[in-house]
């Protein structure tokens, strides 16, 4: 995790300010739970479609177990892609947040470190 230390002059920064950052705060608070939201409604309804495939198949004694499995791996492979969807959508929004309220990218960050390297190479 990337801890960056505020200065003391930008701790003490005007109301307008302070409520723009506190709105930003909530509102990227309210896309990562919007997206957890989302991932939670798609597990539930997967579960469901996977009981209801288990209650059709006791039901039907003459689907072969082979064909059984084929249906579970497929439903299991489409709930990961979805999760997978839905966790970058929510990476997204929440990058789109920080970047807004002026966190550095983790690519910044790294060319940063690497032209403060270069500087303290040079230096010596």
């Amino acid at each position: 995790m990337i801890r960056i230390e505020i200065p003391q002059s930008l701790r003490e920064l005007p109301a307008p300010l302070t409520d723009l950052g506190n709105d930003a705060v909530k509102l990227g608070r309210q896309v990562w739970l919007a997206g957890l939201g989302l991932v939670a409604t798609v597990e539930e309804n997967a579960a469901g479609a996977f009981d209801r495939l288990v209650a059709k198949g006791r039901r039907s004694r003459f689907a072969p177990v082979a064909e059984a499995e084929k249906v579970v791996t497929t439903a299991r492979r489409q709930v990961k892609k979805v999760g997978r969807e839905v966790g970058g959508v929510v990476e997204d929004q929440v990058a789109v947040v920080l970047g807004r309220l002026g966190v550095p990218s983790r690519r910044e960050v790294q060319e940063l470190t690497r032209r403060v390297e270069t500087l303290a190479q040079s230096l010596r």
